[in-house]
């Protein structure tokens, strides 16, 4: 007892110096930290905090005024009347906790345009004022702008609207160039330091509750501490005489064998082959329960000693128990797999338990690496895009795919086993390919088969046939692919080439229709006023063959001679109209390629169209038009007629299918929704042009972009207006143009510009 005691003291004063000292050190250190770095820290962090929020306020400002100049440049409103409103909207605005803090506005030459709280100073010539240290404030203001576009003035200036009281203050002021105007907001510099004390404050309670708190848990470490090393010197003592009493172990058996205490799970002795396994030293395995040789997380851990508890249980009840164990032992990230018994080994003082442990980590990993193999081919070919079926000489099917199950009607489970002609009858067409195919063992193709599918259209497919090359077995794999798409494609191209020779004819013959065909209008614009007008010349030459003038125009009027005459003229305007569109269609110009903002394009376009009715049934004015413009979007390089054409037509022709809705929902309102975006990965501004018409067939959007291809009426459409529209965007800004619409709600045509 008395070394124990001693040892004991020896110990309380280890654990003080080595717990307490270092403990008190981190105080000073965290005191430090607290008022030297992080108190400093969180003030600049605040200041500069209060700096970007100023300067994001004028640029919310800056995006005022140039809302009312750019509906100054559009001609909405006067220049005057964008200025004026422009100073109302800056007036209006305020920020704050007490909603006092503003913007001010004077000009390049020192002229106070506004301010709220200094009316005595809008409209004066303010570069000479000072404040109270004489500083010329506003000569700074004009000489950030001026050297800088914009920046900080740090300056004294009154408390918000307290004429009385002068404090620090920094401000940001920008210039806004086109109207030569300086617009500025500010920070009190005494409100950062006022919400800098209440942070100070905050950090000083929560530090003198982390104090107290670790002082706490300081003193509880001292006292487990103390705790540890007694209960340590106790289990020295047991560790010992548990080496004497179990040294029966085989040094030399092959398995891992390890002894357990059965009552709590300790380990108390292992063999060399056991310290291998867990790559562990004697010392270090038995500080172990079996349970704990695991490196589990936290949540795991418990559902660990439970299952290796009951199998401890079920071992002394049978005596004999076998199971497998995955684990990761604490110097190893890669998993062990073990076949494990324990055995009942019982003696004088207790039940132990005897495990023995193989290690088949190497059988388990190349048994999982064939299933996982096995597993990669089926994806591969269950992921294949090709219908694949792999048969026998007697053509059995032995495999098939995914698309194969799909392409065949008959069920999964009788596919596998029955004959390939039966299961899959469109191979009867290519049997005796593949007879050959599997004699020769060559591979052979039947390119281009067509034939009708279920729902009676025509499709095209290739027929590859692969012979197994093994020699113990004969076979083939069979590959059918839909080339379908592939040969509409290549007759699209066919066909566009022949477009571009009858778009080249068609420009040459439109110049030699032209010269007869205003000769038509023309002459049937003289025979109207020769046959239908009265005029002094048709009098007198009537009278000189003795035939009264409006006898005669009865007998024209009755007989309609001059709708007749109307219609020769409108048709001849017809084709003067078709033949102009394509020449435009037809006909390479001359881009002018300029940097242009997509909005202000838009709603150029917007206001013409609402200025000018286009649609005899609807107006574009009775449209709702919805804008979503995302802030900040780059200008994009193009000719400005040009998409603004693009634009019209589609405004146009969304018009045109929303008044010839007939299937009209309850409360349904006819609407624009009109989406721009950048699409910053791709370096896009995408444009969105969506209306609620009646929508376009599935069928009829692949043609859509198709000269000549037309959803109106006869007689209400040529045919090239989107052909035209998807020429500008893709050949001559090399953007992409398409269409998504579904019958009865709506379409969208979407257009993506390079940047």
């Amino acid at each position: 007892m008395k070394r124990v005691f001693f040892a004991n003291k020896s110990s309380g004063k280890d654990v003080f110096f080595r717990i307490l000292f270092p403990v008190l050190i981190t105080f000073a250190l965290f005191l430090s930290s607290i008022y030297l770095l992080i108190i400093p820290y969180q003030e600049n962090a605040m200041m500069a905090q209060k700096r970007v929020m100023i300067k994001e306020l004028i640029e919310s400002a800056y995006y005022d005024l140039e809302y009312c100049h750019q509906q100054e440049e559009a001609g909405i409103i006067t220049s005057a009347e964008a200025r004026e409103k422009a100073l109302k909207l800056l007036s209006l605005k305020r920020y704050g906790s007490d909603n006092k803090n503003y913007f001010w506005v004077n000009d390049m030459t020192a002229i106070m345009l506004m301010h709220p709280y200094r009316a005595d100073l809008v409209g004066k010539y303010v570069k000479e004022f000072q404040d109270p240290a004489g500083k010329y404030l506003f000569k700074e203001f004009i000489k950030t702008v001026e050297t800088d576009g914009s920046g900080y003035v740090d300056y004294m200036w009154q408390w918000k609207d307290n004429p009385s009281k002068i404090v620090p203050k920094i401000s940001f002021v920008k210039g806004f160039k086109p109207w030569g105007w300086i617009i500025g907001t500010g920070v009190y510099i005494e409100d950062v330091k006022n919400e800098m004390n209440k942070t100070r404050h905050h950090l000083e309670m929560l530090t003198l509750i982390i104090l107290l708190f670790v002082a706490m848990l300081c003193v509880y470490i001292i006292l487990q501490a103390r705790k540890i090393d007694n209960e340590k010197h106790l289990a020295m003592e047991q560790v010992s005489q548990s080496e004497k009493r179990h040294r029966t172990l085989i040094e030399t058996a092959p398995e891992g064998i390890i002894l357990i205490n059965s009552s709590n799970g300790q380990i108390d002795d292992a063999n060399p082959a056991a310290l291998k396994i867990f790559n562990l030293e004697l010392t270090e395995i038995k500080k172990y329960k079996i349970w704990e040789l695991n490196k589990k997380s936290p949540h795991d851990e418990e559902s660990e000693r439970r299952r290796l508890e009951s199998l401890i249980s079920d071992a002394l009840k049978n005596d004999l128990i076998f199971f497998e164990w995955t684990f990761q032992n604490f110097s190893s990230e890669s998993e062990t797999i073990c076949d494990v018994r324990f055995v009942k080994v019982p003696n004088d003082t207790s039940t132990d338990l005897r495990a023995s442990i193989v290690d088949i980590t190497d059988r388990k990993n190349s048994e999982k690496k064939i299933i996982e193999l096995r597993n990669y081919l089926a994806d591969v070919i269950n992921s294949m895009p090709s219908v694949l079926i792999g048969i026998d000489e007697n053509m059995i099917v032995t495999e098939f795919n995914k698309r194969a199950e799909i392409y065949s009607d008959v069920e999964q489970s009788q596919i596998k086993g029955s004959s390939a002609l039966k299961v899959f009858p469109v191979l009867y067409s290519i049997e005796d390919q593949i007879a050959e195919s599997v004699k020769r063992r060559k591979k052979i193709s039947v390119e281009k088969l067509e034939r009708k599918n279920d729902n009676g259209k025509v499709v095209f497919e290739t027929f590859s046939i692969f012979p197994l090359k093994a020699e113990e077995r004969n076979g083939a794999v069979i590959l059918i692919d839909d080339i379908t798409k592939r040969v509409q494609l290549e007759e699209t191209v066919i066909q566009s080439k022949k477009m571009l020779s009858v778009g080249g004819l068609a420009a040459g013959m439109a110049h030699e229709i032209n010269n007869p065909l205003a000769g038509i209008i023309l002459s049937a614009g003289i025979l109207k006023r020769r046959l239908m007008q009265k005029s002094t010349l048709n009098s007198r030459l009537s009278e000189d063959v003795g035939l009264d003038m409006d006898a005669f125009q009865k007998f024209m009027s009755n007989r309609n001679i001059g709708e007749i005459i109307d219609n020769i003229s409108d048709a001849g305007a017809r084709a003067a109209s078709i033949i102009q569109n394509m020449l435009d269609f037809s006909r390479q110009t001359d881009l002018k390629m300029n940097l242009n903002s997509i909005p202000i394009l838009m709603d150029k376009c917007i206001s013409l169209m609402t200025a000018n009715a286009y649609n005899k049934k609807l107006s574009f004015s009775d449209m709702k038009i919805t804008r979503s413009y995302e802030k900040g979007l780059p200008d994009v390089p193009c000719d400005s007629i040009k998409i603004q054409q693009v634009f019209i037509n589609l405004l146009q022709n969304g018009v045109d299918a929303i008044s010839d809705r007939k299937d009209i929902p309850d409360r349904w309102e006819p609407e624009f929704v009109i989406n721009i975006n950048h699409l910053k990965d791709d370096n896009i501004v995408r444009i969105k042009i969506s209306d609620n018409g009646p929508g376009i067939d599935i069928d009829d959007t692949s043609q859509i972009f198709e000269p000549f291809f037309t959803t109106k009426e006869p007689g209400e459409g040529t045919g090239l207006g989107l052909s035209i529209s998807y020429f500008i965007i893709t050949d001559n800004h090399k953007g992409k143009m398409s269409v998504k619409s579904k019958r009865g709600k709506g379409t969208t045509f979407i257009i993506d510009l390079p940047v």
